[in-house]
């Protein structure tokens, strides 16, 4: 498991795009919120 950490983000909507070589690309939608962590699970699967 690799864990990335972002910090200042801007309250808002984000799309999330995660590649890896010999992975299926996912794609998904945050929502940041002021104040608040917001924190996403995101699981590859082999292309």
């Amino acid at each position: 498991m690799n864990l990335c950490e972002l910090y200042k983000m801007r309250p808002g909507s984000y799309t999330i795009r995660i590649e890896a070589e010999g992975y299926q690309t996912e794609k998904l939608t945050a929502t940041v919120e002021q104040g608040k962590i917001t924190e996403l699970e995101i699981s590859l699967n082999k292309a």
